[in-house]
């Protein structure tokens, strides 16, 4: 019927082939969701209709002329200027409503409708607004007939034969449509110049929570069939998994690393026992991964979605490198596991790469919607879910009665837990998500709100790994003086063969420090480098984890706040700056991880101590107390007070510790919290719940939005400007400016940028989406500022703040 009409140049599909592929993926997901999603009753079948007539629109010459034009063969009338085929779709849709049910756009089928018409672009005010001008268009009336045939069959073939009275008499209308102009048409969309508004206007004004999820259902499913039958591929097979396939994984793993395992802990065998929504407290080294597999592996459904979520992009790599070892691929050789982060496009294209393989765009393009059954993403793929950002509807839907993971949760600031607690109340009410929160330490508080938000004591579960947590790892020790007064004592230890780890709060202070301590060859990490040289680090240091040749070998290194994320290592001494009490926690939670080093009287043998955090650092860290004391100055006080009388601290006197520092800060009222936990809302509001929201396009576009005060600029130092130039390859040049991109504080770049331009300097260059700097940067310490630099930055811009900027 339609075979001779064309839907899709690469590879080639006619429209007849395309709508049956798009109509057998459709059949497949119904056969998934029918009886589990809440819907109407005639959800279905208004489902239905609108993966039946989404393509309607490519009958016209005006579409299938472009795609005759991309294979080379003739057009019938070349003055036929391209029309976005959707269009077409969503008035032929009005007009059928018109003719049968005397609306145009009765309230019911407002969904669906939608979801036809903006199944390619953007749900915005100016959609179809070029087509309108297109003045000279053609419907062949054969063609017309044809598709209304072909719809005919398709719905006595799929069983719904009652809905055939929509197309009774349909061919009347191929004359009044094709007889008015396309401004016209458009008008029954958005009316233009006033008047009775358009059908769009209507729906938007009158849209609801209620009318958002149930347009995420119309359009998640159409997406989900057109993309699969584009894609010419099937739709992701479910994951099945058992407690014993994970033990044996585990076994292997721990084989390859010359350890033994010991089976599961008590509390991972708590979390594979827990069927609903769960806070789990335990220490770092615990095994919270381990735990939280288990628990997914009582999801309600095989097909429902497993999503652990992390704080950062080098977590969330490593994390998939585990878990896709972990679960392999499925019979169709498809991985089972995805990762998803503003740059993980790249980073797949670059591992197929080095494996002499290829990862398409397409393929990205599923995995960020959340297709695999098992993704590993940063927390902004599923906050921005709620700001109308990215395929939202597709994740929406794929989030529904999906097992979600949420681990580090300490370790976002007040408006992202303010963010984050309202998307686990949307998800759990309205999709019927269920959620596991891990973290090493919880105030109270954050405990209570998180709780609140699961739905209440009576129904969320409260995991302790208690022996853990009776357990001590490390001895603590605060002192009074800054590092300076230690850097002896740190080359005793690391001369001695020890592995010692140097923390300090800002970027500056650990470039000074690795040159202070040049003569111990240490290696300094932090958020400066670019990507390429952060991920050449982290393999040195999982090769000095791993590497039998390297133990006893003393090693320094020297890090900032990213180690405590980031960073799978077991030292044996931590020297760090003060730091709130939680971060100091999870710093010292990457010494004696696996609390194997003891002494002879069975006392831990490695050491935590504490050195005075620099003025500098209070402008990292400016929380305040009730009792205008800074949580800094908090933390070192009773720090010192609880290891004066005890310095062999244990988990659970360090979560005590949590308490009571936080207990004169509230972030229930915090004025960032508060403007998180509202912040859904207000743009729900402003788009109307339905229409997509405008942000910039750039890769910290999403974290823009859900990390409050994240004030960066990514950049490339100047000079790989010339050898990236030389890379011709499109795809291997897009890898390597990826690789060799750095995010500076935008202060930083703006202070840099300020003196370049007072010294009449060139300072950056564009070239596409991406910058290249004149800025100073080594693969030894990153992005640097000498200071000699920062003293002709005070005396050329009479800037005396100009370091606290740069840090």
């Amino acid at each position: 019927m339609l075979t001779h009409l064309i839907a899709k140049t690469t590879p080639r599909q006619s429209l007849q082939e395309h709508c049956d592929r798009v109509l057998e993926a459709w059949a497949a997901l119904r056969a998934s969701y029918d009886g589990v999603l809440p819907v109407p009753a005639d959800f279905w079948q208004h489902s239905f209709l609108s993966v039946l007539l989404h393509d309607f629109g490519k009958i016209s010459p005006n579409f299938e002329n472009k795609l005759r034009e991309a294979l080379g063969e003739p057009v019938e009338d070349a003055t036929l200027e391209h029309l976005r085929h959707e269009f077409l779709s969503a008035i032929f849709w009005l007009y059928l409503n018109a003719h049968h049910h005397k609306q145009l756009l009765p309230t019911a089928l407002r969904g669906p409708v939608l979801a036809v018409m903006t199944h390619h672009k953007s749900f915005s005010a100016d959609l179809f607004l070029r087509d309108e001008g297109v003045e000279k268009w053609q419907i062949r009336q054969a063609d017309f007939m044809v598709f209304l045939a072909y719809a005919r069959h398709r719905l006595n073939d799929y069983g719904f034969a009652t809905v055939l009275p929509l197309f009774a008499g349909a061919e009347a209308l191929h004359k009044p449509m094709t007889r008015n102009t396309l401004a016209r048409h458009r008008t029954l969309l958005w009316q233009a110049g006033g008047g009775t508004a358009g059908q769009v206007e209507v729906a938007l004004r009158e849209a609801s929570p209620e009318r958002r999820e149930e347009y995420i259902k119309y359009k998640a499913l159409l997406y989900a069939a057109d993309w699969t039958a584009s894609g010419n591929r099937a739709l992701e097979l479910p994951l099945r998994y058992t407690a014993a396939d994970l033990r044996s994984w585990l076994a292997a793993r721990a084989a390859s690393r010359g350890i033994r395992f010991a089976g599961f802990r008590v509390f991972q065998e708590q979390a594979g026992n827990a069927q609903g929504n769960v806070v789990a407290i335990a220490p770092t080294g615990s095994g919270k991964t381990e735990a939280a597999l288990l628990w997914a592996a009582n999801r309600p459904q095989a097909w429902a979605r497993i999503v652990y979520l992390l704080p950062t992009r080098v977590t969330s790599n490593a994390l998939y490198e585990r878990l896709n070892a972990y679960f392999g691929k499925d019979a169709a050789d498809e991985q089972y596991t995805a990762v998803v982060h503003s740059s993980a496009k790249l980073y797949r294209q670059d591992i197929a790469e080095q494996n002499g393989r290829t990862y398409q765009d397409f393929d990205y393009l599923r995995e960020s919607s959340f297709f695999k059954p098992v993704t590993v993403a940063t927390v902004d793929q599923v906050l921005t879910s709620g700001f109308n950002l990215g395929w939202w509807e597709l994740k929406t839907l794929h989030l529904f009665r999906a097992s979600v993971v949420l681990d580090e949760v300490h370790a976002y600031e007040p408006y992202t837990l303010g963010l984050l607690v309202s998307t686990i109340r949307y998800l759990r009410q309205r999709w019927q998500t269920r959620f596991l929160v891990m973290t090493a330490t919880l105030p109270s508080q954050l405990r209570h709100l998180l709780t609140e938000a699961l739905g209440g004591t009576d129904t969320v579960e409260l995991l302790q790994d208690r022996e853990l947590l009776a357990a001590c790892r490390n001895r603590f020790r605060v002192v009074a003086d800054g590092v300076d007064a230690l850097l002896p004592e740190i080359r005793d230890q690391v001369q001695a063969g020890r592995k010692v780890l140097l923390v300090v709060n800002t970027v500056n202070e650990a470039i000074r420090l690795q040159q202070v301590l040049a003569d111990l060859a240490p290696m300094c990490y932090h958020s400066r480098f670019i990507v390429a040289d952060r991920q050449k680090k982290e393999r040195e240091l999982e090769q000095r984890e791993t590497d039998p040749t390297l133990q006893g070998a003393g090693f320094l290194l020297i890090a900032t706040q990213v180690a405590e994320v980031s960073l799978d290592i077991d030292y044996d001494r931590l020297y760090t700056e003060n730091a709130p009490i939680d971060a100091l926690i999870q710093r010292a939670g990457r010494v004696n991880r696996r609390r194997s080093k003891l002494t002879a009287a069975g006392q831990p043998a490695t050491e935590v101590v504490v050195f005075q955090h620099t003025e500098a650092a209070e402008k990292v860290y400016d929380l305040l107390t009730d009792q205008q004391e800074s949580i800094l100055q908090r933390t070192l006080t009773l720090l010192a007070q609880h290891t004066g009388q005890q310095p062999y601290l244990t988990e659970q006197d360090l979560l005590d510790l949590v308490d009571e520092v936080y207990s004169g800060w509230q972030l229930a009222t915090h004025p960032s919290y508060l403007k998180g936990k509202g912040q859904h809302q207000a743009v729900q509001d402003r788009c109307g719940y339905l229409q997509d929201y405008a942000l910039a396009d750039s890769e910290e576009g999403e974290e823009a939005v859900t990390r409050e005060g994240m004030d960066a600029v990514t950049i490339i130092p100047m000079q790989f400007r010339d050898g990236l130039r030389q890379i011709r390859d499109k795809k291997k040049r897009a890898v390597a400016l990826a690789q060799h991109e750095v995010s500076i504080r935008r202060s930083l770049y703006l202070t840099a940028k300020r003196l370049a331009n007072a010294k009449r300097e060139e300072f950056s260059l564009k070239e596409g989406w991406h910058e290249f700097v004149h800025i100073p940067y080594s693969h030894d310490i990153g992005v640097y500022i000498s200071p000699e630099q920062y003293a002709e930055m005070k005396n050329s811009l009479k800037d005396p703040d100009v370091v606290v900027r740069c840090l």
